[in-house]
C-alpha cells in the first residue's frame, strides 16, 4: 500500500491525499490547470486482485471521482501490479489517456485509448497505426508500442532502428545491434518521420502541450541509478541530454528533474528545473525525497511523492513505473 502527500514547494507544507487506505496509487498526474490529479487505483496482493481503476480528484482533496474501471480482475498472469497506467491530459483538461494494457478493456492494449474527466465513462479511440506509418516495411507487423500526443495530433512508434525502411543518416546509430528510433506520425499530412535514434531506450513522456517528447538512452551512469535522459522537440530540433532519476513537466519549455549534485555521493539528490529553450538548469530544492518526484503541479509550486508506510527505513527508487523499496542499514543502534 502507498500513500499520496502533496508537498508545496514555497511553504513546504505537506498535505495527505490518499483516498483510501490498504490500496497502491501510480501513474499520477496532475491536470493543465494544477487543480486535479489523474491516478491509478489497485491492489494485486497474495490470492486477492481486484480491478484497477482510474481516478480523478481535486488537488485540496475533494470530488474525487471514478473515471474508468478496468473489470477483469484476471489481469496478467502473475501480476502484482495494476493492468493501467495513466498517459497525459488534454490541453484542455477533458480527456485523459491510458497506457498499459486494459485485461478487461474494450480493446486489448490500452494505448492511446483517451477517457472523458467529467465522470460520465465516455472513451475516444485513436487512430489506426500500420507499420508503414511507423516507418517500416508494411511486412512488418505494427509495433506494439505506440503513444499518441496529448491533443491527438500525432503519434510515435518506438522500434528496432534495424526495422526501419529508411535508415538514420547516422552511420553509427543506423548499425548498432540495440538501436531504437522514435518515429513521429502526423495525423494531419500523413507524413512520417524519424524523431531519434539511439542506442536502447525508451519513451519516457510528452509535455503538456505535446510540443516536447523525453525518452531515455542505453548509455547512462550506474553509480547513482541515473539515467541518461533526452528531451527534443516534435519537429526534431533542439535536443538536450542529461542525467537524472526522474523527471515531471512543467507548463511550458520548462521541466524538473531530479539528480545528484556534482561531487555528491550518489545517495544525495537534488531537485533542479530545466529551462527547455535555453538548456539553464537550476536547483530548486536541496536534498529531496530518495524516491525522485512523481509528478509536479504545472505551475511549479506543488509535487507529488510516495512515501513508505511502514516504520522501518527504506529507501526508495523509481524506476520503470515502479517504485523498488529497498531497506536501509541504521547507521547507530539496533533496527
Amino acid at each position: 500500500a502507498t500513500r499520496l502527500i502533496v508537498r508545496d514547494l514555497d511553504s513546504g507544507v505537506e498535505r495527505d491525499l490518499t483516498p483510501e487506505g490498504g490500496f497502491g496509487y501510480s501513474g499520477i498526474r496532475w491536470s493543465p490547470d494544477s487543480r486535479a490529479l489523474a491516478f491509478v487505483k489497485y491492489r494485486r496482493e497474495e490470492g486477492e486482485v481486484n480491478p484497477a481503476e482510474l481516478w480523478r480528484i481535486d488537488a485540496d482533496g475533494g470530488n474525487p471521482r471514478l473515471l474508468y474501471r478496468d473489470d477483469n480482475t484476471g489481469g496478467a498472469p502473475g501480476a502484482r501490479g495494476p493492468s493501467l497506467s495513466v498517459g497525459s491530459w488534454s490541453p484542455d483538461g477533458a480527456t485523459i489517456g491510458l497506457g498499459g494494457t486494459i485485461w478487461g478493456g474494450p480493446a486489448g492494449s490500452s494505448s492511446g485509448l483517451r477517457v472523458r474527466t467529467d465522470g460520465s465513462g465516455k472513451t475516444e479511440t485513436p487512430p489506426d497505426l500500420s507499420a508503414v506509418d511507423c516507418g517500416l516495411d508494411k511486412g512488418k507487423q505494427t509495433p506494439p508500442n505506440r503513444y499518441f500526443a496529448p491533443d491527438g495530433s500525432y503519434a510515435l512508434c518506438l522500434v528496432q532502428t534495424a526495422d526501419l525502411l529508411v535508415r538514420p543518416a547516422d552511420a553509427a546509430a543506423a548499425a548498432d545491434e540495440r538501436g531504437q528510433s522514435l518515429v513521429l506520425r502526423e495525423f494531419a499530412t500523413g507524413q512520417t518521420r524519424v524523431l531519434v535514434s539511439d542506442r536502447g531506450g525508451m519513451f519516457k513522456g510528452f509535455s503538456p502541450d505535446g510540443g516536447w517528447i523525453a525518452f531515455t538512452t542505453d548509455s547512462s551512469p550506474s553509480a547513482d541509478r541515473s539515467a541518461r535522459f533526452g528531451v527534443v522537440r516534435r519537429d526534431g530540433t533542439g535536443r538536450h541530454d542529461f542525467n537524472a532519476t526522474s523527471i515531471s513537466w512543467l507548463a511550458g519549455d520548462r521541466l524538473y528533474f531530479t539528480a545528484s549534485p556534482p561531487a555528491a555521493d550518489g545517495a544525495t539528490r537534488t531537485l533542479y528545473a530545466l529551462d527547455l529553450a535555453s538548456g539553464a538548469t537550476r536547483p530548486v530544492v536541496p536534498d529531496w525525497p530518495e524516491t525522485g518526484i512523481l509528478s509536479a503541479s504545472l505551475d511549479g509550486r506543488r509535487a507529488l511523492t510516495i512515501r513508505s508506510a511502514s516504520d522501518a527505513p527504506l529507501r526508495g527508487v523509481w524506476s520503470d513505473g515502479a517504485i523498488h523499496l529497498v531497506e536501509v542499514p541504521p547507521t547507530s543502534g539496533a533496527r
